[in-house]
């Protein structure tokens, strides 16, 4: 479940980043198709944080549940703005990542 709200933060943050004027950087895939649909880019990233967020507020409660999403959300946020303009981060490492990120919470799910 963490790991689809880290996702969802992923995809959210992805999608303004993107759809910024101000950055540049090499768009393509779907990054060239979200920078030139801005709008549908910033509803996918309204979708995607609310998503988020209502996980976990589902999850740990209201309050914890909105701060922790606002954290994860600012951590993501920090961590796009840094690598996102070098080259060498790809698909395979975010894959990487994100398939540690699963085995780590199945792991410590069926441990307890």
């Amino acid at each position: 479940m963490y790991t689809l709200v880290i996702l969802l933060s992923f995809v959210s943050v992805w999608c303004l980043y993107a759809a910024s004027k101000k950055v540049a950087f090499a768009k393509n895939n779907i990054t060239l198709t979200l920078s030139r649909h801005p709008k549908a880019a910033k509803i996918a990233a309204l979708v995607a944080f609310l998503g988020s967020t209502l996980l976990l507020i589902f999850l740990l409660g209201t309050a914890i549940g909105i701060l922790a999403s606002s954290i994860v959300w600012m951590i993501i946020a920090s961590c796009v703005v840094l690598f996102a303009p070098f080259p060498k981060l790809k698909l395979g490492h975010l894959i990487f990542i994100l398939a540690l990120l699963l085995g780590t919470e199945l792991l410590l799910k069926f441990m307890s």
